[in-house]
């Protein structure tokens, strides 16, 4: 089992999870991980948002919520049909288990010329990147995506000479990494001053 996901009966393949959920007699058949927690949330007192690098999903037994920060930067694909969905952070397993595998031409020309993919663009038509700060919403063949606005407060104006800046730089830098710390004490952070 992944470290970070937890499951009620489902299963992993390898060491990325997924969800699958296909509707049949209106009932909802499932397959995977129900409830998964990717990465790291960080609860930011006084924010709005959550800070980190997460991505989580939560089945109830009708309805599939999930849930990403806000740049996007854990990738989750999906693939929503009329009567089915399924999600993982391994695009080979969502194309196999939902897909109809037909690609996506344009997205790929933007790729080879590019080098990389652009928005919610796979190498198939039907299989999306969810896009950052979302919130995602399947239930009885209904797919919904709430794309939370992102407002960001610039930072203050710092006055003063070069070593208040420095001081300052070095207090905000330690309260970030300490914001970051794991709850476990077994850890290695590695960074280089150059």
């Amino acid at each position: 089992m992944h470290a970070d996901a937890w499951s009620r009966g489902g299963r992993e393949v390898g060491d990325k999870p997924f969800f699958s959920a296909r509707l049949s007699d209106g009932q909802p058949r499932t397959d995977g991980v129900a409830h998964c927690r990717l990465g790291r949330r960080i609860p930011v007192e006084g924010q709005e948002l959550d800070e980190g690098v997460f991505v989580e999903w939560s089945w109830d037994g009708r309805r599939l919520t999930i849930e990403n920060d806000r740049y996007g930067q854990y990738p989750l694909f999906y693939c929503a049909q009329p009567d089915s969905i399924c999600i993982s952070p391994a695009l080979a397993r969502v194309v196999r288990e939902n897909s109809q595998r037909r690609f996506d031409k344009a997205a790929l020309g933007v790729f080879f010329r590019m080098g990389h993919f652009v928005g919610e663009d796979t190498p198939f038509e039907d299989v999306r990147f969810l896009p950052p700060n979302s919130v995602l919403t399947w239930e009885n063949g209904r797919l919904d995506i709430q794309v939370r606005p992102f407002r960001s407060t610039p930072p203050a104006s710092a006055g003063g000479s070069f070593d208040d800046a420095v001081e300052a730089y070095e207090t905000l830098f330690a309260r970030a990494i300490a914001r970051r710390l794991p709850d476990h004490p077994d850890f290695v952070v590695p960074i280089s001053g150059g």
